[in-house]
Parts: C-alpha cells; sequence; structure tokens
C-alpha cells in the first residue's frame, strides 16, 4: 500500500497500544499517507507527540466520531489502524462507524483481555471484530489463538526493539553498579469505573495493590538486605499524580520515596533498582527485559499469568519472594516478528474486503 491507495487512519488512546502504533509509524510509516486521531489528554497523545509524528486530538468521543462520520462523506480512508484499548474510544467509534465501510486492523497491545476488548461477553460482541487482528509477540498470538479470535496476522514489535536498544545502551554505565534501591512498580489505582472485582469485563490488579504493599512492607527491613537496597522507591502508574498509599507507607517506618512517571525515564527507573516488584504492569517485562531481579505478587488467582515471564517470577507473597532466587533468572531474546512489516499487514487488508454490515 503507498500514498496513492489513500490515506490511513490511525485511532489510539491507550498508553500500550500507541506506543506500538507509535513506533510502526515512525520506523515504517515514512512512504505512507496516514492521520492519527486521538482525544486530548489521552496517554496515545502525549506518546505520537513525543514520537514526533503529527496527531488530531479533540475533547471528546464524539467529536471524534463526527470527525470520520464527515469523512467518510467525502473521501474515505484506505485503511484503519486501531488499538481497541480498554474504553468507548476508540472501539465504539470504530464499531459504528468504521466497520464494513473501510477495511479495519485492531493491534493489540499487552496479554489479556483479548475478547474483552471487542465486547465479550455482551450479545453480539463478534460484530466488533474488525478484518484483521494483528499481535505483535508469539505469546500474544498464541492466547488469541487459544481464545479464537478469528482473522489473526503477526505484526512487527518495533516498540520492543527500540526499548531492547535502549537498554543496551543506558545498560552499559548501570553494569557496575552498587547502590541502589527496591523498586515497585504501580498498578493504575485512581479509575472510578473498577473495582475489586473488575469492571464486568477486564482483570482489574489495581484494587489490590494496597494489600500486596502492606504485604511488603511486613517483610520490608528483609526484602531491603536481600537485595542490598537502601529504601523502597514507589513508581507510580502514567497514568496516576498521587500516591495513595502514603499513610501506609508512613506507618511501616521503612525509608522510601515515590517518583511520578513523568519524572523519570521507565528504563533509566528501573535500571537505577537493585530489584523490581510488582503485580502485573507491563513496565514489569520491560523490568525483565532491563536484566533486573523482577518478582510478580499476584495475590488473587483470578488475577492469572498476564505477563510472559517465567513462572519462577510469579509468587503469592512477600515471604515466597524471599525465599527465591530472582539473580538466577535471566531473559532470552524476545522474538519480535521482524519479518512481518506494517505494508504486510496493509496488503493484508487491501486483499480482502470488509465483511460485516455497518450498524
Amino acid at each position: 500500500m503507498t500514498r496513492a491507495d489513500g490515506q490511513i487512519l490511525v485511532l489510539a488512546h491507550d498508553a500500550g497500544g500507541a506506543e506500538l502504533l507509535a513506533a510502526l509509524l515512525k520506523a515504517e510509516g515514512g512512504g505512507l499517507d496516514w492521520a492519527a486521531l486521538t482525544l486530548t489528554g489521552a496517554p496515545a497523545e502525549a506518546i505520537f507527540r513525543r514520537a514526533g509524528l503529527p496527531v488530531l486530538a479533540l475533547p471528546d468521543a464524539g467529536q471524534c466520531a463526527a470527525q470520520c462520520a464527515a469523512r467518510l462523506r467525502s473521501a474515505p480512508w484506505a485503511a484503519a489502524l486501531y488499538n481497541p484499548g480498554w474504553g468507548e474510544f476508540p472501539q465504539g467509534l470504530v464499531r459504528r462507524e468504521l466497520l464494513g465501510r473501510i477495511p479495519c486492523a485492531a493491534v493489540l497491545d499487552s496479554w489479556s483481555d483479548y475478547r474483552e476488548r471487542f465486547g465479550h461477553p455482551e450479545k453480539d460482541w463478534e460484530r466488533g471484530l474488525p478484518d484483521a487482528i494483528a499481535l505483535c509477540d508469539p505469546r500474544a498470538l498464541a492466547l488469541a489463538g487459544e481464545l479464537g479470535l478469528p482473522r489473526l496476522a503477526r505484526l512487527r514489535n518495533r516498540h520492543l526493539e527500540a526499548l531492547l536498544e535502549r537498554i543496551a545502551a543506558r545498560g552499559r554505565h548501570c553494569s557496575a553498579m552498587t547502590e541502589g534501591d527496591l523498586l515497585f512498580l504501580s498498578q493504575t489505582t485512581a479509575d472510578p469505573g473498577m473495582n475489586a472485582d473488575g469492571n464486568g469485563r477486564f482483570v482489574y490488579a489495581g484494587a489490590h495493590e494496597g494489600r500486596v504493599l502492606a504485604d511488603l512492607l511486613s517483610h520490608g527491613p528483609e526484602l531491603l538486605r536481600r537485595f542490598g537496597a537502601a529504601r523502597l522507591r514507589i513508581r507510580l502508574h502514567p497514568s496516576e499524580t498521587a500516591c495513595r498509599h502514603l499513610d501506609l507507607l508512613g506507618r511501616s517506618g521503612l525509608p522510601f520515596a515515590v517518583e511520578q512517571a513523568r519524572q523519570a525515564d521507565l528504563v533509566d527507573s528501573i535500571l537505577a533498582a537493585r530489584a523490581v516488584i510488582g503485580i502485573n504492569t507491563m513496565a514489569l517485562y520491560t523490568a525483565w527485559l532491563c536484566g533486573r531481579p523482577t518478582a510478580s505478587l499476584l495475590p488473587e488467582a483470578a488475577l492469572g499469568r498476564v505477563l510472559p515471564l517465567p513462572p519462577e517470577l510469579l509468587f503469592a507473597n512477600a515471604a515466597e519472594l524471599l525465599a527465591a532466587d530472582l539473580a538466577a533468572m535471566r531473559p532470552s531474546a524476545p522474538d519480535t516478528f521482524a519479518d512481518a512489516g506494517l505494508n504486510d499487514l496493509l496488503n493484508l487488508l487491501r486483499a480482502g474486503a470488509p465483511g460485516r454490515t455497518p450498524e
């Protein structure tokens, strides 16, 4: 697909999907005509702008839908690439305005809730499935296949490739580090639509964070000694602006610091730590790739194994963690599907026609 085939619409809201799409467009989108659309203030807006990519950010989903509808009436896009995310935008817009009118491919991030992002278990959720579903690593592809999702495609993970390059470049000056802290990577906990049981569809770990942190703090001195760390550092999720556990931390008597995501690059933050602990945030996988001792605490069986980490790095509580030898575990090079580029996905869309009737 080239500029002569028409303009490609790119839609994203959440950080994970936006990172995948931004890295892909930056590396391979130079010869294509495309337009990115998101909501004002959404994580995707900052990610696209940071990558130097032009993006139109509108105040609400209704204005985005109106923009799409107006464009479809004049000169329709050649195709749409989108990350469905976990909210109404952009999945609802794609389902109402784009499916059945132009070829659409969903690019999925993370390793959980794949069917739920398209509306499962709601009635007729399958009508929200696009013409292709792109996965960017072998575990993601296998999970989507196990769930029975149709029309799966491999797509090069340019974001992961760039991340590995950054880790290699920045890790060299940290390899001889003798000091550091114990880093806890926070989940998002402020979403009012979430609770301990999720929102009816999605796995939600943020509601368990206080209990996990209390367990860690009860073993705090032992953990600091175990990893040779001077203090506990809490890195907030990018969606958070304040730590919700200050009372708990203060009562523990353990030396601690709170770091907002905007204060330090994630890779630099991880490389400055002696060990990294969290629940199931994707940042834990980055810590694993950085070569730091990494632990995922899963207090509830319902949370399941989400991250592509070895089972030896999954623990139910801090006592189990203290008994483990995290330093013995080292990551292997991940498969980034380097032979499946953006044009391969676009050509796949061009070869087939949308098969659904618009709602």
